[in-house]
């Protein structure tokens, strides 16, 4: 069975030391400067649709957020009532060992609405 040869990387000289921190430092102030303007686009875009009115989309505001916002109450709505169930489970098992079993729903509607 042939044996798995073991690569044994070079050693790391001053310069590719230098060079790397160097290329994180690029890297970190590249980033800087794209984050700087995606800021000013953000900024820019709010301000121009004030001055242009007619140029904003009211679809690209609304329906992102019937998208994620009112597609989504199904789902929210599943995953309450599962976690309700668990909770009473659990709670009822807790709770009848001290003789409170009748405090379950004002367990569960505390810990829902708090």
């Amino acid at each position: 069975m042939p044996q798995p040869v073991e690569i044994v990387p070079p050693p790391i000289t001053l310069t590719d030391w230098v060079a790397s921190i160097g290329a994180s430092v690029a890297g970190a102030i590249n980033y800087s400067l794209e984050l700087v303007g995606f800021l000013g686009l953000f900024l820019a875009r709010p301000l121009r649709s004030l001055r242009h009115p007619k140029e904003f989309r009211m679809t690209a505001l609304i329906h992102p957020r019937e998208e994620v916002g009112f597609k989504a109450v199904p789902i929210v709505e599943l995953m309450a009532f599962l976690t309700g169930v668990i909770l009473a489970f659990q709670g009822s098992a807790q709770l009848k060992q001290f003789g409170a079993g009748v405090f379950v729903v004002d367990l569960i509607a505390i810990s829902t609405l708090s």
